[in-house]
């Protein structure tokens, strides 16, 4: 078994190897005042509605070559991060990695992963419900492209979790931290002007349905920035540099940059 094998699988079994009570206190008291709206009926049908993973990042599949300078940097301080920025910035970082994924970037993946695994825990991801997961990571020490496929699950099965256990709101906000950093992604790399603009239209239209879900929460404040700065976005989104001046600022905000 190849050394570097080895340690993705160690590092894949500690991305699931979370928490404690205490942390399960802590995202109760972050998310006490969030409540759902008055109009939020069925959060369950409002939340299926997202874009899965795949959708939300198919752009960054398209362009000709990958540009590591487009990856969100590692924060070397993002402990002191409050648990809704840390929903966020998983969605950001899971995003990176899904790029440099595809584009089989191995030691970039790998980069990622341990700060993705400190986020989990954070976030509340317990090691059970991860046990398939972590079963089939046994037969992918030796295959790149299961090693990629895993990485690839990381969303699908976090925001299964979430779902499956009514916690939505961590939920939409990640979703919000993989769109956005997609769309930073996007106006960073290469791509024909006439795509690049059916791309920008498209990532657009499913913003619509991610302001949906986050407003189907009130009294959030955290939430209530993202909505405010994903309309300005929506606001701009003719124009690429303003973008990208307010996705820094975005990040700024939330201490992220």
């Amino acid at each position: 078994m190849k050394k570097t094998n080895y340690i993705v699988f160690i590092l894949i079994i500690a991305i699931f190897s979370c928490t404690d009570t205490q942390k399960y206190r802590e995202i109760k008291t972050a998310f006490k005042n969030t409540n759902l709206t008055d109009t939020a009926i069925n959060i369950d049908s409002i939340f299926s509605q997202l874009p899965d993973y795949n959708d939300f990042i198919q752009p960054l599949k398209l362009s000709k070559s990958f540009n590591p300078h487009s990856l969100h940097p590692i924060l070397s301080d993002s402990k002191a991060l409050q648990i809704k920025t840390n929903a966020f910035l998983l969605g950001v970082y899971i995003t990176d990695l899904g790029y440099a994924r595809h584009y089989e970037q191995v030691n970039i993946c790998m980069s990622y992963l341990p700060e993705i695994q400190r986020l989990s825990s954070e976030v509340g991801i317990p090691t059970s419900q991860f046990d398939d997961l972590l079963l089939a990571s046994e037969n992918a020490l030796e295959s790149k492209d299961k090693m990629f496929q895993l990485f690839d699950s990381l969303y699908s099965q976090t925001t299964k979790y979430f779902q499956e256990n009514e916690m939505y709101a961590i939920a939409s906000i990640l979703s919000a931290g993989v769109w956005t950093e997609t769309l930073k992604i996007i106006l960073e790399i290469n791509f024909e002007e006439k795509t690049k603009s059916e791309i920008i239209k498209k990532h657009f239209t499913e913003l619509e349905t991610l302001i949906k879900v986050l407003n189907a929460f009130k009294n959030d404040e955290f939430i209530s920035n993202i909505n405010l700065n994903l309309a300005e976005l929506e606001q701009k989104k003719l124009d690429e540099e303003n973008c990208k001046s307010l996705i820094n600022i975005f990040y700024l905000n939330f201490n992220i940059l």
